[in-house]
């Protein structure tokens, strides 16, 4: 199963700009935005007729909000937490497959005000309790999200100047250290310990050309002690335009990219190399990356047998 998760800040421009030829150009089967600011169902459900779709959006109109497009339906599909305090932003959505529970997840950012930022920080209280008891009821599990936090100095431009500032702050990142420390595993970094790989550049002063970014979008996962299930998980950047031209991505040839990944087999870690294929684009300004997972369940990912998530 491939995923890609995406941050478009705002549906209606993505899909001005190809989305929709864009998607249906990939092999990936399922799709999970964030920022979605738009809350007509059926006009998105329209422009995606053939896959199926699902929406959950905030109560204040072109704010906030997530949405899930799927080639094959979930099992079951939940929407929030349960609480409204954090439900009314539309922010968290879950996707149940078979053997494993996909998150998608759009954390609050905190950089508009000091009662933002406070907020965020009862989020991350809420969304860990949330997280803690998807545990005990599911062997594994995926967030997709734009988590809007930076978790080491490696993930920052500037980590000793911007140390303090919201999305880089010592609560933040101890939260994502006690993530670490119980079983969850940032994907990229299962394979990647470089600097400079960022998911997001502020608009101003050619930032995305000079590299002058953070790394606050990606997939973490977890997986029980003993499933007697495989998951393994691969992640590619493909680099687009914030609010990407999507149009731009048609006609060009793939990258075939080779990682290393780890699979989980009766709760022993396991490591092979697995293979996807992403089309790379022009970009401009400032972006967003869009990552991609190839998870797969099976009886055994080292026979070569997958079968369905």
């Amino acid at each position: 199963m491939r995923i890609i998760s995406l941050n478009g800040n705002g549906i209606r421009a993505c899909v001005k700009k190809g989305m929709v030829r864009w998607w249906e150009s990939t092999d990936a089967d399922l799709l999970l935005f964030q920022e979605v600011r738009y809350d007509d169902f059926e006009a998105i459900d329209n422009l995606f007729s053939e896959y199926w779709v699902s929406l959950f959006s905030a109560i204040k109109k072109g704010y906030s909000g997530v949405l899930a497009i799927a080639k094959k339906p979930p099992l079951n599909v939940v929407l929030g937490m349960g609480e409204s305090k954090w439900d009314d932003e539309a922010r968290v959505m879950l996707l149940e497959y078979s053997g494993v529970v996909i998150v998608n997840a759009y954390f609050p950012s905190g950089a508009l005000s000091n009662k933002r930022q406070s907020y965020k920080l009862e989020f991350l209280k809420a969304f860990k309790a949330y997280i803690d008891d998807l545990g005990k009821r599911y062997l594994n599990i995926i967030i997709a999200a734009d988590w809007n936090i930076c978790h080491r100095e490696i993930d920052i431009h500037d980590p000793k100047r911007l140390s303090g500032k919201p999305g880089f702050t010592r609560e933040e990142r101890s939260w994502l250290d006690s993530l670490e420390k119980e079983g969850w595993k940032d994907a990229f970094r299962i394979f990647n310990s470089d600097p400079k790989n960022f998911t997001w550049w502020s608009y101003q002063s050619d930032s995305r050309e000079r590299n002058v970014g953070w790394r606050i979008d990606g997939f973490v996962g977890f997986t029980g002690p003993a499933s007697g299930i495989p998951i393994g998980i691969a992640v590619g950047i493909a680099v687009g335009a914030r609010r990407p031209r999507f149009s731009g991505w048609r006609g060009l040839h793939p990258a075939v990219l080779t990682f290393v990944a780890l699979g989980f087999y009766d709760g022993r870690l396991n490591v092979f190399r697995c293979v996807f294929t992403l089309c790379f684009g022009p970009y401009k300004h400032a972006c967003i990356v869009i990552v991609a997972a190839v998870v797969g369940v099976a009886h055994d990912w080292r026979s070569g047998e997958a079968g369905d998530a």
